[in-house]
């Protein structure tokens, strides 16, 4: 009976915790997904990052664009130093947003992004100038409405 108790006892002190992480896991996975619900309207810091060689100074960008979504058309204006390509003071243009994903153009560059909260506070995606690509961040500023 010793024996057995023993073995259930180490079948267990393993397979708990293995479940309890498989079902954190899951969890996380279905707060994860994209939400076409968003709502982006607002300020938001902007980072971006260019993509280059390992070891190598990445080129960076920083500033505020301002996000206006209105029937799936997003407008709105940016202010950016850092990145050739980025770097700008102008207006948005080409911007939509189908159910979770926002695309627009600043300056030269494309930037796209697939939102996963209904009011996020951060927006993380890529751009594409070109000759150069990266990554981008944003961290809501300001919201009008609230």
């Amino acid at each position: 009976m010793r024996s057995v108790r023993r073995a259930l006892r180490r079948t267990l002190s393993v397979a708990v915790p293995v479940a309890l992480a498989a079902a954190t896991a899951a969890a996380s996975c279905q707060l994860m997904q994209p939400d076409a619900k968003t709502d982006i309207n607002g300020q938001w810091t902007f980072d971006a990052v260019q993509s280059c060689a390992t070891g190598a100074p990445c080129p960076q960008s920083h500033g505020l664009i301002v996000l206006v979504e209105h029937s799936g058309a997003l407008s709105g204006t940016a202010h950016i130093t850092g990145e050739p390509g980025l770097a700008a003071d102008s207006v948005l243009v080409n911007g939509f947003k189908n159910g979770a994903t926002i695309s627009f153009v600043i300056a030269t560059c494309s930037l796209a992004a697939t939102v996963f909260q209904a009011t996020p506070t951060t927006i993380r995606g890529s751009y594409d100038c070109g000759t150069t690509t990266g990554t981008w961040n944003s961290v809501r500023y300001s919201n009008p409405a609230a």
